[in-house]
């Protein structure tokens, strides 16, 4: 049987998470500022500390800002990125421990057993069941609404983005809400859990995202996020996730929008 082509899947981008479902390629040493979730469909996965720490087991869980490298080549598997700042990310990561550690997949099997996702909300409810099923604390309780100036700062960062580019700094975010950068950055950071020159950088990726989805060259789609070109994108993209976003060429399914976890 021929070997499955790595990063070949579905990428499904909502508000604050992200799952790709597939077959997924290694990745190099990198850390992004979300909680990540690797529940292998097939074989094993393998994560290490790129120091002497190695994970191997069914379900992963890698706390936000560890460094980690995936040695898991052609594996079928989910890949949940939970934002670190949404409450869900926050309580998996407290139910747990160890920045790598394996989880408890005793009920791995009925998730295992459902059609890969086809649309954002198939996505949404494996996503919410893999938490769920890992970490069932995870998600009791709802989440407290955020802040009015950090709710709409969310909601408009594509259209500041846009207008902006690369150019995009916390005083034009906080002056677009109202706010005084000094303010605006105490209160984002205590409700987000980043800073906002983070949080933009996070949401340029999104935005290549939602790009891409749209059917633009990887150029095209860099530029329209204020990268200077497709090779700086690159750059930022292997440190975020390990990979070149070229490497995602193969994903057949693509799926962005403003839909909530939870």
């Amino acid at each position: 049987m021929p070997a499955v082509r790595p990063w070949s899947g579905g990428v499904f981008l909502g508000s604050g998470w992200l799952l790709y479902s597939g077959a997924v390629g290694s990745a190099s040493l990198h850390r992004h500022h979300a909680a990540q979730v690797l529940v292998a469909r097939s074989g094993v996965g393998e994560i290490d500390d790129g120091q002497a720490a190695v994970c191997r087991a069914r379900a992963i869980l890698v706390a936000a800002d560890a460094p980690h490298a995936m040695r898991c080549a052609t594996l079928s598997a989910y890949l949940l990125y939970l934002e670190s700042g949404s409450r869900i990310a926050q309580r998996l990561e407290a139910s747990q421990g160890p920045s790598l550690h394996a989880l408890h997949d005793g009920a791995l099997e009925d998730l295992l057993s459902e059609p890969e996702p086809a649309s954002l909300e198939s996505a949404r409810r494996i996503a919410l069941r893999m938490v769920g099923l890992l970490a069932p604390a995870a998600l009791v309780g709802g989440a407290r609404p955020r802040h009015p100036s950090v709710r709409r700062a969310m909601a408009l960062m594509p259209a500041l983005i846009e207008q902006h580019g690369n150019e995009l700094r916390l005083r034009a975010v906080a002056a677009a809400v109202g706010r005084s950068p000094e303010g605006f950055s105490r209160v984002f950071n205590d409700e987000v859990g980043m800073s906002v020159p983070a949080y933009i950088r996070w949401a340029r990726l999104r935005f290549v995202a939602r790009s891409l989805a749209r059917g633009l060259t990887l150029t095209d789609a860099a530029q329209d996020a204020g990268f200077s070109d497709s090779a700086h994108l690159s750059r930022v993209f292997r440190d975020t996730f390990g990979a070149r976003p070229s490497d995602l060429a193969a994903c057949t399914r693509w799926a962005v929008g403003d839909v909530e976890l939870s």
